[in-house]
């Protein structure tokens, strides 16, 4: 019980902190002390895995380019946001691997549900637009919840219900009118339908129908609502246009986007080769240019070098080694499931400042957790069945 309601909280409070705690990281810092405290008064033990490993020599090296930074103070600020990643990935990753899935998951999507539905009441989304309408970090919000319900129909085995909340969720992403959101998951899907297509089919196949007949009920709830059909053509038009705008260059008002994006990148790869190895260190893009280059490999080319770019990325490696090294057959589920998400993420990461989202430690850190527990308990029945083999009269607890 202690586990659900630890859980509960450490869904609530990711959640939330996209919309309420993303401008205060030192309150989130509190929050998550306390959650791993809670975490160790249930446990008593907290899991560190290589991906945790791999983030804090990334962590600890970004503190080491203070010295060298042109700017402390905002140096100082992004340590604050790095820390609060790397709380988050062991937070997650201990619940997952020392407690029951079912019971994790379980609190995780419904501290989500309930951050989500908070968000709603604040600020009447996607009925309506709210002032200065954070879309990229909503949409990573929005997200996280897809990871969680999609895991949560994987463990549960509660598919039909999983997936009418993944529409939901889809549904709200779209609204966002995200871009590099929507085409993460767009990606995520095709890239994980390709590796796991026989799978694949046959899921599709198994609720086609209960599909259909939720697309038809919310076609026509829809579509009999003037003001929510006013909101869902004006983000369907704002999507097409953002689509467009990434497969064209022609010169207009749209266009200026693009183009000082391209701007940050060449200017973030020119300072890149001036220090190539250790870079010119940690936000030193933002101290020169006043803004992020909107891009985490610029970002960290220019900022760490190759060093922190390698170390960041191999985050993404690792969960990749994971997927593929894994030898437990009967997961295919979980594997495709982390595949989908591994290529999001790094798609998203391309135009997106990712290295201290919370949201991705927290998908990472679960993904390896269940992968490695999977791992864990294959080769633990691999065992099993040759010593059964041995003396098939013994019996194991």
């Amino acid at each position: 019980m202690w586990v659900f309601v630890v859980s509960i909280a450490v869904g609530l409070a990711v959640t939330t902190n996209v919309y309420l705690g993303s401008t205060h990281p030192l309150r989130f810092s509190g929050i998550l002390i306390v959650l791993v405290l809670m975490h160790l008064a249930a446990c008593r033990r907290i899991w560190v895995s290589r991906e945790t490993i791999l983030y804090a020599i990334f962590a600890s090296y970004s503190v080491l380019s203070l010295i060298w930074t042109s700017d402390t103070d905002l140096g100082l600020g992004n340590m604050n946001l790095t820390i609060n990643f790397l709380l988050t990935f062991v937070l997650f990753s201990s619940l997952v691997y020392y407690n029951s899935v079912r019971v994790v998951v379980s609190g995780v999507l419904l501290g989500f549900l309930g951050g989500a539905l908070g968000y709603t009441l604040l600020s009447r989304f996607p009925f309506a637009f709210p002032e200065e309408f954070s879309y990229n970090a909503i949409a990573g919000m929005y997200l996280f919840g897809l990871f969680a319900t999609a895991l949560s129909g994987w463990c549960l085995r509660r598919h039909v219900m999983a997936t009418l909340i993944s529409l939901m969720l889809l549904l709200l992403i779209a609204a966002t009118t995200s871009i590099k959101t929507n085409l993460g998951v767009m990606l995520g899907t095709i890239a994980s339908g390709v590796m796991y297509i026989r799978f694949s089919l046959r899921a599709f196949l198994r609720y086609s129908l209960p599909l259909a007949a939720f697309l038809g009920l919310l076609a026509y709830a829809v579509s009999s609502n003037g003001p929510i059909m006013e909101r869902v053509e004006a983000g369907l038009a704002r999507v097409s246009i953002g689509a467009n705008l990434l497969l064209s260059r022609e010169e207009d008002v749209g266009n200026i986007g693009l183009d000082q994006r391209k701007q940050w990148k060449d200017e973030g790869i020119q300072g890149w080769i001036a220090n190539p190895i250790y870079g010119e260190g940690v936000e030193a893009f933002r101290a020169e240019f006043g803004i992020t280059s909107h891009s985490t490999p610029v970002d960290l080319l220019y900022n760490t070098g190759l060093i922190g770019f390698s170390l960041f990325y191999a985050l993404f490696a690792s969960i990749a080694w994971r997927v593929i090294g894994k030898r437990n057959g009967r997961e295919r589920g979980l594997r495709g499931l982390v595949l989908a998400a591994l290529a999001c993420y790094a798609f998203i990461s391309v135009s997106g400042t990712m290295y201290y989202d919370v949201n991705l430690a927290a998908v990472f850190a679960m993904s390896a957790a269940l992968l490695c527990r999977a791992e864990g308990q294959a080769v633990m029945s691999t065992e099993i069945s040759r010593s059964a083999i041995v003396n098939p009269h013994e019996k194991f607890t």
